[in-house]
Parts: C-alpha cells; sequence; structure tokens
C-alpha cells in the first residue's frame, strides 16, 4: 500500500472524522460499545475475524450536571470518580487550577473528614489550555472526594462575587467494557502487537483517532512479514484499565515484540494557514546503538523526539513494559488534548496522517529489523 497519496490521506483522515462521530468516547458508555462495533467493522473489512475480551469495572455515571454563574448555564463536566449521590446547592467551593499534560496542577481534592466544609461540591476553572475545559484522567481506584464540576478557564474571572449553582447526579456502579483483538497474518514465531488506545475524552480526532487509523494501517502492512495481535483497548482515561485486562488475560502471550500508537501520533498545531506537527511527540523504546539511530532517521520527517528506555514510561507503555518484549511507544500532546475542541477539522490533516503513518510504519521495521529473524522464545532459550 503506497505511503504518500493524497488518497491515502484521506482515507486516513476519513476514518478519524467516522471515529469521532461516534461521540464522547467514555469507556463503558454506549459511545464506547458503537466505537467497539465500528472497529470490528473496519477489521472485518480488512479479511480479519475481531474478538472482544470483556472486562468488568467500577463505572461512574453521571445522569445529570449544571453549573450556571449568574444565572446562565456554562459548560461543565464532572471530575471522575469524584462524589456520589444528588447534588444542588448554590454554596460551593469555588477554585482554579492550571491544567497542564493532561491533568490538573492542583492540590489533591480528596476530602479531609474534619473540613466543615467537606460535604460541599467544588466548581473548578481549568485554566491554561486557551480558555477551554480540560478533563484529566481518572481511575476508580482514586480516593472518594467531594464532588467537583470541571467548567472552561474562561469563566475564571466570573467567580468572584457571583452567584455560583451546582446540581447533579453521580452514581458509581458495577460496569464493563472490552478490548477488542483480531489476528493478521499466520506465520511462525511469536506475534508482533500492535496497540492503540480507543477510548478518552471527548471526541478525541488527534488524541486518539489519528492513532488508530494509523495502527489499522500498520497491522495490516506488518502481517507479510511477522504474525500480527491487533490490539484496540478501552478504560484508557480510566486508569489504563483495558490493558491492564489484557495482560492478565494472557491473550497477548509472550511477544516478539511490541509497537504502542499511542496518543496524538498524527495532532497537529496551526502554523500560518497550515497545520503543523505539535512539538510534544515521543518515539519511546528499548533499541539502542545503531538501531537506536536508525529509528530517529526513520521517524524524522514526522517530528517524534526518540529516547531508549525512558526512566518513566509514559502511557499504556507503562503497562506493556511488564512484557519484557522489546518495545517502540509513540506518543505526544497537543493544544486540543482532553478539550471538546479535539474534532478532525481542527486537530488533523490528511497531509500529517500520511507522514505520522510513514514514521510509524519506518520505525516499526527498524525494531523489528533490529531482532532479526529468529523469535523471541529461540532468542532467550
Amino acid at each position: 500500500m503506497p505511503l504518500t497519496t493524497s488518497t491515502d490521506g484521506d482515507r486516513l483522515h476519513c476514518l478519524v472524522g467516522e471515529y469521532a462521530a461516534i461521540g464522547h468516547h467514555r469507556t463503558g458508555t454506549d459511545e464506547d460499545a458503537r466505537t467497539r462495533a465500528w472497529l470490528c467493522d473496519q477489521l472485518l473489512d480488512r479479511g480479519v475475524a475481531p474478538v472482544q475480551v470483556p472486562y468488568g469495572f467500577l463505572q461512574f455515571t453521571v445522569e445529570h450536571h449544571h453549573v450556571t454563574i449568574d444565572g446562565q448555564e456554562v459548560e461543565s463536566l464532572a471530575l471522575w470518580y469524584a462524589g456520589d449521590g444528588d447534588h444542588d446547592t448554590d454554596t460551593v467551593l469555588r477554585q482554579v487550577a492550571p491544567f497542564v499534560g493532561g491533568g490538573i496542577g492542583t492540590a489533591d481534592l480528596s476530602v479531609d473528614a474534619n473540613d466543615p466544609n467537606s460535604s460541599l461540591p467544588a466548581v473548578v476553572a481549568t485554566t491554561g489550555i486557551g480558555g477551554r475545559l480540560g478533563v484529566p484522567n481518572r481511575a476508580p481506584s482514586t480516593s472518594p472526594t467531594r464532588p467537583v464540576a470541571l467548567v472552561p478557564g474562561r469563566f475564571a474571572p466570573s467567580f468572584a462575587g457571583a452567584r455560583v449553582t451546582y446540581s447533579a447526579r453521580l452514581r458509581r456502579h458495577r460496569g464493563g467494557s472490552a478490548n477488542v483483538l483480531a489476528s493478521f497474518g499466520n506465520g511462525p514465531g511469536d506475534p508482533v502487537i500492535v496497540t492503540t488506545p480507543i477510548t478518552g475524552w471527548f471526541a478525541c480526532a488527534g488524541e486518539r483517532g489519528t492513532g488508530l487509523a494509523i495502527a489499522l494501517d500498520l497491522a495490516e502492512e506488518l502481517q507479510g512479514e511477522h504474525p500480527v495481535i491487533f490490539a484496540g483497548t478501552t478504560g484508557h482515561e480510566i486508569g489504563y484499565l483495558g490493558v491492564e485486562a489484557l495482560l492478565a488475560s494472557g491473550h497477548l502471550g509472550r511477544p516478539h515484540a511490541i509497537v504502542h500508537v499511542g496518543a496524538s501520533i498524527a495532532a497537529g498545531v496551526p502554523r500560518g494557514d497550515e497545520l503543523g506537527f505539535s512539538n510534544d511527540r515521543h518515539a519511546l523504546t528499548t533499541m539502542g546503538g545503531e538501531p537506536l539511530a536508525r529509528l530517529k532517521a526513520a521517524v524524522a520527517d514526522a517530528a517524534f523526539s526518540t529516547a531508549r528506555d525512558p526512566a518513566s514510561w509514559l502511557g499504556e507503555g507503562q503497562v506493556l513494559k511488564r512484557l519484557s518484549s522489546p518495545m517502540l511507544s509513540f506518543l505526544g500532546g497537543f493544544p486540543l488534548f482532553h478539550t471538546s475542541d479535539d474534532l478532525p477539522e481542527l486537530a488533523t490533516s490528511p497531509e500529517l496522517l500520511v507522514r505520522a503513518r510513514a514514521g510509524v510504519l519506518g520505525g516499526s521495521r527498524v525494531l523489528l529489523d533490529s531482532l532479526g529473524a529468529v523469535p523471541a522464545t529461540e532468542l532467550v532459550g
């Protein structure tokens, strides 16, 4: 399949658009189920039979959620796994917190039992992302906290002297999702794992859609050279639950190698009249020496920096590293990360998708070439 045609770029951009149009990709929701069904159709179209491997978890459901400032309802979202039950009050704690790198840079919002205001909801304006609403990842294991409403940073100046009201119905209950697996190729040797997360906050066009489109192509490209297991994992935004469940299930076995296609693979930032790659792009790897130098050349046009065995692997790479297989992990960030403006027309372009795809494929081939043709189980005896 050619890597540099405008047709390829348009096809990839169309896939991103279809993924984003499904809606808010939160794990365990109806949109999650529709995303997995859509992904299964994509895999069937490529001639492989997908399976869904289910797992359970503590679900956080927002039945309704409203914040008003001086009588006007404003955009808001509940902080996941913060609070439970019904709330309706105009007595709230008001906080302003910077939103950096997909997280809230503020003190822990856990409740102090001796705090007389411990039951009050907090309304937190997330700043630092162009006045937008930013939503951090939160695991179900997070300590119980007061109910927290997140609002865009542009409303922070309205806090002083304003009447702020909060109304919500929050529920914690047993829920479930599934990871989507498919096998490409049937050659000898241990499989290469191509994995990408498929859930997150909002439409996730740049953050998740670009990686999903490219990971599907990568699995299809590599199957002629190695057996490949494609894994679309859910639960990214709630503590990497999906990939944790996948490792616990044993479905991945002992991989020959792992290529993790993580966040914001082909996401862009405005540069003049066009989108260009963001500066926050990384190719993390177990490779060193001459293969690392070849990796750097292979990913240069896609603007990935390279690093060998970082002290702290990022994203699902933190979990996948436990398999002790040779690994390459692509990921990054961009200004629309974790915001409702992460839409196909704002977050990426056909040109960026083609360039990122070439870098991911080129880097993956460097990884596999560095291992030779001998299966990993033979290398370790």
